[in-house]
């Protein structure tokens, strides 16, 4: 096994904390904002080693306890389940198709939930936007009956509907678009009424004008259960936004001297417009965003920052910045072996590098 180089720093400044006047086109809390100015523990992580995946065309991947669950581009089985320990397939499931088991939107899986089922199974929450509808899928019995065991648990929903996150039953989370195509904003649904739920009206007023880039207010959107508590990183902001469903716990980090002005952002040419964050992960206690710095030009044609892990915990601290050092596009770790396995969609090479012994992190 090759050794991971790392270096260990502390109290590490990466942002200003003068804050700037508020922009009047923002996608925050406006009264709830902490601004991130140093993490208390950094660490560089170098010379992974390369992880060979049997696998083609894969673009994203979740760790649970012994597997990696990758979705991948292909119309049959596009989710491949994986040995962590050699990276062999151990089940494929989830195909392209209108048939009652088969998806039309294939979810990226870390951007669905993962949990145990009463029997100790592994089960998560699957949607399928094109279909409008949430299922439930037994991970360990699809393995084991090399058939997919899904329950659809909700059918009908809002028409644009993504972002998908099954609060219970009678209520679900969802991003939709307006009908003006100028802004993304939030629901939750209660027993088939859709409502703005606490402050989120906030939010939901980010906008764009007509005709321009609507993705400037994209998101990943996680919701950690145990915490009752929504997670959302934008793709192109540097505002990371933390709720409850009902809205009313409410706050946002900043990872500059002020929030993302997107009335500045939408009038730059579709070239410039900034990629920030790239994938998002929760965990118990701590959350962490890839933070990569690009804008939509160089992440195509090159890149040219190494990316960073930055954790913080749901109370919104700042906890640990790694530098990579190997370009990648999504990462997880390996708490229990001691490992952060990063991925790059854009080479297909996963790399696996080993955490020092002394990470903060050891109750993630």
């Amino acid at each position: 096994m090759k050794k991971t180089k790392v270096a260990v720093l502390t109290i590490v400044p990466i942002l200003m904390t003068c804050c700037k006047p508020m922009p009047d086109n923002v996608m925050v809390f406006k009264d709830s904002i902490k601004y991130i100015d140093s993490f208390p523990q950094a660490y560089t992580l170098e010379n992974p080693e390369d992880v060979s995946l049997d696998i083609i065309g894969a673009l994203d991947f979740t760790i649970l306890d012994s597997i990696a669950v990758f979705n991948t581009m292909e119309k049959r089985s596009a989710w491949k389940i994986l040995s962590l320990e050699d990276m062999h397939i151990l089940g494929e499931i989830l195909d392209i198709g209108n048939g009652p088991e088969e998806f039309l939107s294939i979810p990226w899986p870390s951007q669905c939930e993962f949990f145990n089922g009463p029997d100790g199974d592994q089960m998560c929450y699957v949607m399928d936007m094109s279909k409008r509808r949430l299922g439930k899928v037994n991970i360990t019995e699809s393995i084991e009956e090399s058939s997919l065991n899904l329950e659809i648990i909700a059918e009908d929903l809002p028409e644009p509907c993504f972002r998908i996150s099954y609060i219970d039953s009678t209520g679900i989370f969802y991003k939709t678009i307006s009908s003006d195509m100028t802004s993304q904003p939030r629901y939750l649904l209660r027993d088939g009424e859709s409502i703005v739920p606490g402050k989120l009206d906030e939010l939901n007023a980010a906008h764009v004008y007509p005709g321009k880039n609507y993705n400037l207010m994209s998101s990943f959107v996680n919701y950690v259960r145990s915490r009752d508590l929504i997670v959302e990183v934008p793709v192109a902001l540097t505002d990371i936004n933390l709720y409850s469903p009902d809205g009313q716990n409410s706050m946002s980090l900043c990872l500059r001297d002020r929030p993302s002005d997107i009335d500045a952002l939408q009038q730059l040419s579709p070239a410039d417009i900034p990629h920030t964050f790239s994938a998002l992960r929760t965990y118990g206690d701590y959350f962490a965003v890839l933070y990569i710095g690009e804008t939509a030009m160089t992440y195509e044609t090159g890149r040219k920052n190494l990316p960073h892990v930055y954790v913080f915990d749901y109370e919104g601290n700042p906890k640990a910045d790694i530098a990579l050092d190997k370009q990648v596009t999504s990462f997880d770790f390996d708490m229990e072996h001691g490992f952060l396995y990063a991925f790059d969609l854009i080479t297909e090479q996963m790399y696996r590098y080993e955490l020092p012994g002394n990470f903060i992190l050891e109750s993630m």
